[in-house]
């Protein structure tokens, strides 16, 4: 886990960072990252005729991650620009650290009924993690 997550000084090249051993000093890691979810599923500008699959299923999926090794405890799906929330079905596909520690990314999937999407301007998601930390729905980003 030592070259994931780190922040070098920018003076630092790739060839200076391997002899410096940089990687293995804590004072640079970078563990803490804003929570956050994805769709990959409908995928960019995909169609749907709903006309023709009233009555049926449509799976949207996607990913949700979180910093500091935290569990992703629930990821939540809109069809009416967040009035309503329904609870996503989640996949994980790894386990977590010896320490209880969560590292990786979760799979989550949704069955949404065609004709929920009648109306729908947006879909959305957002995730929640194990201290309660939800997603924000206009994020602030650590660039």
């Amino acid at each position: 886990h030592y070259h994931d997550n780190r922040i070098l000084p920018p003076q630092i090249t790739a060839e200076e960072s391997l002899k410096g051993e940089w990687w293995y000093k804590p004072e640079y890691i970078f563990n803490e990252l804003n929570i956050n979810s994805a769709m990959t599923q409908p995928d960019h500008n995909e169609t749907l005729s709903i006309a023709s699959n009233i009555g049926k299923t449509y799976e949207v999926a996607g990913y949700a991650y979180t910093g500091g090794g935290r569990k992703i405890t629930r990821v939540e799906f809109s069809t009416d620009n967040g009035v309503h929330w329904e609870l996503a079905k989640l996949d994980r596909k790894e386990q977590p650290t010896d320490h209880d520690m969560h590292w990786c990314w979760l799979w989550w999937s949704f069955p949404l009924a065609v004709t929920d999407l009648v109306g729908c301007d947006e879909i959305m998601c957002r995730a929640w993690d194990e201290s309660n930390n939800v997603q924000p729905t206009h994020p602030t980003w650590n660039l």
